[in-house]
């Protein structure tokens, strides 16, 4: 994991999966998402990530990962959109999902499986799934912005998984200029994930998925960003 960026996030700034403004309301059918209030107040009490591998046994592990959506993510076009898609990766092995055109919120719906062949406890604490949501181009990709779910957490998580889990993405060039303190918006957009640890002394067979309700209950930081707060 990278240093331990201190990020400040300023209450009244629109750093929220949804600046809807005054009489203004979410594009239909998406689900209502959170005004910077409700926002705020999520990055509070969710800022780390709570990690736990009590109960793992010794063995072969498969982790599917499914890249649901993202939302308000950074232009990098002349256009003022993006074209967005997302490298999932853990350890050296690398997935990533299709490219969507034009869009700065769209879905994936993308779900990947990754192998983890003698898999301890010891080795899950220092397992990360990382993030890049990255900008298609002719020849070339630009990131927009990048999270990083450990995989102590989504074990520690009922039935070993974490479902529709909105992450915020960050860009680590942005933190890295200010050295580690950055105020105001510097959010990239926001990701929404699932992930289920499947292995030994389990059915190797995905949980029952809950319904996707429309309700925020947190968004994720990743390790290395250290939140704070003030004006």
């Amino acid at each position: 994991m990278g240093a331990d960026h201190a990020v400040s996030v300023v209450s009244g700034s629109e750093t929220g999966p949804s600046s809807t403004g005054p009489g203004r309301r979410p594009a239909a059918p998406r689900a209502r998402l959170p005004g910077t209030a409700e926002l705020f107040a999520s990055l509070v009490q969710s800022q780390r990530q709570v990690t736990g591998t009590d109960g793992m046994e010794a063995g072969d592990y498969t982790l599917r990962v499914t890249v649901i959506e993202a939302y308000g993510l950074a232009a990098k076009d002349k256009s003022g959109t993006s074209d967005p898609y997302v490298v999932a990766s853990v350890g050296t092995e690398r997935q990533r999902t299709h490219v969507v055109r034009r869009a700065l919120s769209c879905t994936w719906g993308t779900t990947m499986a990754f192998e983890l062949p003698n898999m301890t406890a010891g080795r899950a604490e220092l397992l990360s799934i990382r993030f890049k949501v990255r900008d298609a181009d002719t020849l070339t990709s630009e990131l927009i912005g990048t999270c990083e779910l450990e995989i102590a957490h989504v074990w520690q998580k009922p039935n070993h998984a974490v479902w529709h889990t909105w992450m915020a993405l960050f860009s680590g060039e942005e933190v890295e200029s200010t050295r580690g303190v950055a105020s105001g918006r510097i959010t990239r957009g926001y990701l929404r994930v699932s992930a289920a640890m499947l292995g030994p002394g389990r059915q190797m067979v995905m949980p029952l998925e809950p319904p996707r309700t429309n309700e925020l209950r947190g968004v994720l930081i990743s390790p290395n960003i250290r939140m704070t707060f003030g004006a």
